[in-house]
């Protein structure tokens, strides 16, 4: 994180919040410094990303397109939803969604299902994941990858335990550990452990297993799982 980034938190956050966030971003450098990465999160992850997510987009194109013309039909507003969320090594970038909420509602943080803001074609689009599917545009850029821990919040980001912490030495994924592993069913501190798992055991097969886990998720909906 940049001087500039560090500076825009400090005014929104008490002492005790910034001693915590000095404490992480201690934290992430010095984990960063001494992580013993392995070839394939190294070189082989990229060229996994880049060739998933150029055949996945080309794929999904006909279904972003017909998803973007029923929000715009639906609802007044703009058809995609932009929001800062924070990557790899504390990086904040901005991520893209199609909108699933009216616009100008005042709901913050996570979405939970049952919101009234979400419109009948957003309940739709969160159900089946079509609406993270514009990240794939980040994943293109190097901001995301396809499988890793969701992108975090930068408000909220001195409320992560050590587990937590974990998520910042790998990029932020489309799907990953804890998203099929119940994801919103689960705590934070137990999505945050599913997160520590995964970056400690960066893998194309792990990468693989999530993937086609996933494809379960989509289908069946999100159900709590043990802890592996």
């Amino acid at each position: 994180m940049n001087s500039s980034q560090t500076a825009t938190w400090q005014s929104d956050h008490s002492t005790v919040q910034l001693d915590q966030l000095r404490s992480t971003e201690l934290w992430v450098q010095q984990a960063m410094l001494n992580r013993n990465s392995s070839f394939y999160e190294k070189y082989g992850k990229r060229v996994f990303d880049v060739c998933v997510a150029a055949a996945a987009g080309v794929a999904v194109a006909p279904i972003v397109a017909t998803a973007a013309l029923a929000v715009k039909i639906e609802t007044p507003g703009p058809v995609l939803f932009r929001q800062q969320r924070v990557g790899r090594g504390l990086t904040t970038f901005n991520i893209y969604k199609l909108r699933t909420m009216r616009h100008g509602n005042r709901s913050t943080g996570e979405v939970l299902p049952g919101n009234p803001d979400t419109t009948r074609v957003g309940r739709v689009l969160r159900r089946l994941k079509i609406d993270e599917l514009p990240q794939i545009y980040n994943v293109l850029r190097g901001e995301m990858s396809i499988v890793g821990p969701r992108p975090f919040l930068a408000d909220t980001i001195e409320e992560v335990t050590e587990d937590g912490r974990h998520r910042f030495l790998v990029k932020p994924g489309l799907t990953g550990h804890a998203q099929t592993n119940g994801n919103i069913t689960l705590s934070w501190p137990v999505r945050w452990r599913y997160d520590r798992i995964y970056v400690d055991n960066v893998s194309f097969s792990f990468d693989t297993r999530i993937l086609l886990k996933t494809l379960s998720v989509i289908l069946f909906g999100e159900k709590p799982t043990e802890q592996d």
